[in-house]
């Protein structure tokens, strides 16, 4: 009630997942440009980083165990992974921390948060 529809948006629960998702994503690609992770594990990691593709209520349940969202999540999408590139599967979330998730996370959201912002106060100034 005290935002507007954009703002509410960058919060929503499926924008915040898609931004761990994205995470993950330019992790895999990052790491097959540089051949920490085989350049083939890429391509099928950032095909299942769609939040629309993950039950959220699920995921948060499980994140009521784990403590945060990120294990679960990660869990998830290496089972997704998994379905379709078995070998893909083990590079989901190579090196990284839950920690490094949702930080990244969190400023992506408040970078989107800014952009929303910044577009309000240039319609009234």
């Amino acid at each position: 009630m005290l935002s507007s529809a954009a703002m509410r948006a960058v919060c929503d629960d499926v924008a915040g997942v898609q931004h761990m998702l994205d995470f993950e994503a330019a992790l895999a690609r990052a790491e097959a440009a540089t051949g920490v992770i085989p350049a083939t594990a890429s391509g099928p990691i950032g095909s299942a980083c769609k939040a629309g593709s993950f039950d959220l209520a699920a995921l948060a349940e499980a994140a009521t165990r784990s403590g945060n969202l990120a294990i679960p999540l990660v869990k998830v999408l290496t089972a997704d992974v998994a379905k379709s590139a078995p070998d893909a599967a083990r590079y989901v979330h190579w090196g990284a921390t839950s920690q490094d998730v949702i930080d990244t996370a969190a400023m992506l959201t408040l970078r989107a948060g800014i952009d929303v912002l910044l577009a309000s106060l240039s319609k009234h100034f």
